[in-house]
């Protein structure tokens, strides 16, 4: 996400480090420099992943292909796991069920 920020072109000449940090401040992510912009990227990628928010969004296009590329591995990493852990209570009430 950093990465793409600041080396992928962008079609609407934004990136998400160049918007503003909210609506009352006039810097931007850029203006904050590279410290505060990684752990913004890195903040916002484990929104990605859990269901967590923040306002970061994509920019443009790239930005946002790799947001929903992120969002479809979010969602089959979560999946895999809700379908493990309800496998073992499955086995689990199994084994238990048969000791009775």
């Amino acid at each position: 996400w950093f990465a793409i920020s600041q080396y992928a072109p962008s079609d609407t000449g934004r990136t998400w480090a160049s918007m503003s940090l909210g609506q009352s401040s006039p810097l931007t992510y850029e203006d904050m420099g590279m410290g505060y912009q990684y752990f913004t990227a890195a903040h916002w990628s484990l929104t990605q992943m859990t269901p967590g928010s923040m306002q970061v969004q994509p920019e443009n296009s790239c930005e946002r292909i790799y947001n929903i590329i992120c969002l479809i591995i979010g969602m089959i990493f979560f999946s895999s796991i809700i379908s493990q852990l309800s496998a073992k209570l499955m086995q689990y009430r199994s084994v238990r069920h048969d000791r009775e």
